[in-house]
C-alpha cells in the first residue's frame, strides 16, 4: 500500500512543481517569427537568437540567411519563444558582425503565436549597433 501511494506521489508531483515560468517556456514552444528588411540594404547571414529554456542552456538561434532589402522571410519555429528583442548575427564585408544583447534577465517570451521582426542594418553605425528592430509585429495572437 505505501509503495502504491509513493508511485502515485511521484507521478503526479512534477505537474505539482511547474513554475508559471515553465508554463510560459512551454506555451512558446509553439511561436514562429519571421523577419522583414525594412531598409534598402541587404542583409547577409542573417541569424537572430534568444535565451535558452534556462539560464545555464545555450541560446536558440534561428537562421534566416540572406535577406534582400524590402524582403521578408518564412516563419521558422523559435523553440524558446519569441521575445521583445534579440542579439543578432550577420555577415558584413566576408567578415562576421554579432550584436548581442546585455541580458534576458527577468525577460519572458511575448504574448501570441506568430511574429514578425521589422529591422533595419544601419550602416552608418558602429559595428554591432548597426541592426535595429524597429517594431514587433504580432501577425497571429
Amino acid at each position: 500500500m505505501k509503495s502504491q501511494f509513493l508511485v502515485l506521489l511521484l507521478m503526479f508531483l512534477p505537474g505539482a512543481c511547474t513554475t508559471e515560468k515553465n508554463a510560459l517556456a512551454l506555451a512558446a514552444l509553439q511561436q514562429q517569427l519571421c523577419v522583414s528588411n525594412t531598409r534598402s540594404a541587404d542583409i547577409n547571414g542573417l541569424m537572430v537568437y534568444f535565451p535558452g529554456l534556462h539560464p545555464e542552456a545555450e541560446a536558440t538561434m534561428l537562421n534566416f540567411g540572406d535577406l534582400a532589402a524590402g524582403q521578408t522571410s518564412a516563419y521558422l519555429d523559435a523553440p524558446t519563444g519569441v521575445y521583445p528583442y534579440a542579439a543578432y548575427a550577420y555577415t558584413l564585408e566576408g567578415h562576421e558582425i554579432i550584436q548581442p544583447v546585455t541580458d534576458w534577465v527577468g525577460e519572458a517570451p511575448i504574448a501570441g503565436n506568430k511574429f514578425t521582426y521589422q529591422i533595419t542594418l544601419d550602416l552608418k553605425k558602429i559595428e554591432g549597433a548597426q541592426m535595429r528592430l524597429v517594431k514587433v509585429v504580432v501577425d497571429e495572437p
